[in-house]
């Protein structure tokens, strides 16, 4: 359920909606002081993009001890380093991978020391596979269903054979509003993170309101970061969201843009790390059989609503009630 889903508005009164969203929250994860005060350095005014690249340029850290300061400096580098002319950003000059591996490449290099990976390039999800061929098996007097392919990501995050979160981008700046908007981020987006969160739910089912799976929604220069839980039960699952962080348009907003989108993309990294220590927190699997098929198990977080399936099992009763 996402409570900043408009629809909501008509079930629910605002006290009830901020209920939902409130209740039993994963709180983020705070800076440590010491990375803070390291961040906020560069939190000053600055005269020109060259003054701070030569600030950033100046510090030393070391690869492995201070892996978190260095991806900071070179999160600056990066952003000063796009006004070093002074001219503001224009969009129309980037290509979606210009985007990815230019104004928002501090995401996935937030990632270099952690030990969930940031893997770029398309890729398709095995929790949505997963999901959408929940029912495919032998065939019986019809031909088997052909296999469905995972929802295609931007970047996926990976800690081993598990699945974290994702990111979904668009070039254009887009409003709430939008198609694009409507379909990547209260659609495609959220169904990812529950078929995700499923399948974790599935290795540790007695942590299950404990785990979160994290989307970082990019729509032209804003930013915001989507978490998928379980508050309470094992059935529904919550979508939680960030504020929408801009990315600076000029040098002059560069610290008081850029700031916030480096804390709230730590504190993303962090949420899918604390999931895998819940994730690894479990006891021995028992030697036992399995259940048969068609047998629930209350223990376990169903996969996301499939648009195709239902319409296969309508055309199945179309076929039949016509015999």
């Amino acid at each position: 359920m996402d409570p900043y889903d408009p629809i909501w508005k008509s079930y629910f009164t605002p006290s009830e909606l901020l209920e939902i969203s409130s209740y039993k929250s994963k709180a983020l994860e705070d800076f440590p002081e010491d990375l803070s005060i390291y961040l906020n350095s560069y939190d000053k005014e600055w005269e020109s993009a060259v003054d701070l690249y030569n600030f950033a340029d100046g510090h030393r850290h070391d690869l492995i001890k201070e892996s978190e300061r260095k991806w900071i400096k070179e999160s600056i580098l990066g952003v000063s380093a796009l006004f070093l002319d002074d001219e503001a950003i224009a969009l129309t000059d980037f290509s979606e991978s210009d985007l990815l591996h230019s104004v928002w490449r501090f995401i996935y290099r937030a990632f270099f020391s952690s030990p969930v990976k940031a893997m770029l390039g398309e890729r398709c999800s095995v929790a949505v596979a997963m999901g959408r061929n929940e029912d495919r098996s032998l065939e019986d007097l019809e031909k088997r269903e052909r296999k469905s392919v995972g929802s295609k990501v931007d970047i996926l995050f990976k800690a081993g054979v598990h699945e974290l979160g994702s990111r979904e981008a668009e070039k254009s700046n887009i409003v709430p509003i939008d198609d694009k908007y409507l379909n990547d981020g209260l659609m495609k987006l959220p169904k990812t993170l529950r078929d995700m969160l499923s399948m974790l739910v599935e290795v540790n089912p007695e942590k299950t309101n404990s785990l979160v799976t994290v989307g970082f929604l990019l729509m032209g220069l804003e930013m915001e970061v989507i978490f998928m839980d379980v508050p309470v039960g094992h059935s529904i699952a919550r979508v939680s969201k960030s504020h929408k962080f801009g990315f600076p348009v000029s040098h002059s907003t560069i610290t008081i843009d850029f700031i916030p989108l480096l804390e709230i993309t730590w504190k993303g990294k962090k949420m899918m790390e604390r999931t895998i220590l819940a994730l690894n927190d479990r006891k021995r699997k028992a030697a036992t059989m399995m259940l048969p098929a068609g047998v629930v198990n209350e223990a376990t977080l169903s996969f996301s609503f499939v648009r195709s399936r239902f319409k296969q099992v309508q055309h199945k009763n179309s076929v039949y009630m016509s015999r």
